[in-house]
């Protein structure tokens, strides 16, 4: 159960029997993190804090202040280092306050709760038909179609969450009063807004309705993606790249059922029989850096993710493949879509 980050503070001044209490409701993670009066991060405190301080003879209605850590482990919520999240949960340092630029504490989060914190906005498009999978989306969208009791969409919420993920937009077109409905009654909506499509825009086209996003580098995906992808992954490997835009691309295999004749001019030199080739196509999961969406994603307009790749890269910008090989489906046809229910059985 995620506990809410209060319940984890602590204020300056407080007695070591008054925190012996707060950490006796924390469960098996028995970190708190002490405060001032302005929600600064001042120490971190556990039990064995409090037993070695007993040992030594400070008494239980002493001052916290006398025996806090005063160098906790904290994430800086506007400079997130993956490397350094990466470095803790080696170090087994799983409870992380999260402090704004003013070093108060903002968020707490548990590693062993959630795999990460990444700093990126998600844009989830959700407007499409899926008309190939009619009946089911006559009246529900294809968002909305459940998956062994869950939808598409929350699925696809809860994996960003167990990265840390915190602000969402979703566009929204065909029945999209019905998602926009959906997501009220399940989320608190204090970080998720919607984007309403007046027309089809395309794959991207919605991204170019939105100018309040929150971070440098945006993730936009597809409304009916379901996969494994390790997020941080994803997003650390496009970091190191110093790319532009990186494109999730997944393996598609053709086999050929005959054998492949290869030739010199009009003479045949050799054959393979029955071959097979792979090729990595576009998984409809990306991630770029947001004022090159504010810049080249059109207002309004119907456009597309690969017209977006075409006109980066004749820009001159740096567009990168991460390969997946995990698990992926866009849930495309009443086959995908029962397949997917066996996945998750």
């Amino acid at each position: 159960m995620t506990i809410p980050y209060k319940d984890r503070l602590i204020s300056t001044g407080s007695s070591i029997i008054d925190a012996l209490e707060t950490l006796n409701k924390l469960g098996s993670e028995p970190i708190a993190f002490v405060v001032n009066q302005d929600q600064k991060l001042i120490g971190s405190l556990t039990d064995g804090d409090i037993r070695r301080a007993l040992l030594k003879g400070i008494d239980m209605h002493d001052k916290v202040d006398q025996i806090i850590q005063q160098h906790p482990a904290f994430l800086l919520s506007n400079q997130v280092d993956i490397a350094k999240i990466q470095s803790y949960r080696q170090r087994n340092v799983m409870v992380l306050p999260v402090v704004d630029a003013n070093h108060c504490i903002i968020d707490v989060i548990s590693l062993r709760q959630q795999r990460s914190y990444l700093p990126i906005n998600a844009m989830i498009m959700a407007g499409g038909k899926g008309s190939r999978l009619y009946p089911l989306t006559n009246n529900i969208p294809k968002p909305l179609l459940k998956i062994q009791g869950q939808s598409i969409i929350d699925r696809i919420i809860h994996h960003l969450r167990e990265y840390g993920v915190q602000h969402y937009w979703i566009s929204i077109n065909y029945l999209g009063e019905q998602i926009k409905q959906h997501i009220q009654k399940h989320y608190q909506l204090q970080h998720i807004s919607f984007v309403q499509e007046e027309q089809a825009l395309g794959t991207i086209g919605s991204a170019g309705l939105v100018d309040d996003f929150a971070h440098e580098t945006t993730l936009i995906v597809n409304g009916d993606i379901l996969s494994d992808v390790d997020y941080e992954a994803f997003y650390s490997e496009f970091n190191n790249s110093s790319a532009d835009m990186a494109v999730l691309s997944i393996p598609y295999s053709i086999s050929v059922p005959y054998a492949v004749l290869e030739f010199d001019q009009d003479r045949v030199i050799g054959f393979e029989e029955k071959p097979s080739y792979t090729y990595f196509s576009s998984g409809g999961v990306y991630l770029i850096k947001t004022k090159l969406l504010k810049q080249f994603v059109p207002y309004n307009t119907a456009f597309n993710a690969t017209d977006l790749i075409q006109e980066l890269i004749a820009n001159g910008h740096k567009v990168v493949s991460y390969r997946h090989t995990g698990y992926w489906s866009d849930v495309g046809s009443l086959k995908d879509f029962e397949q997917a229910q066996s996945r998750f059985a």
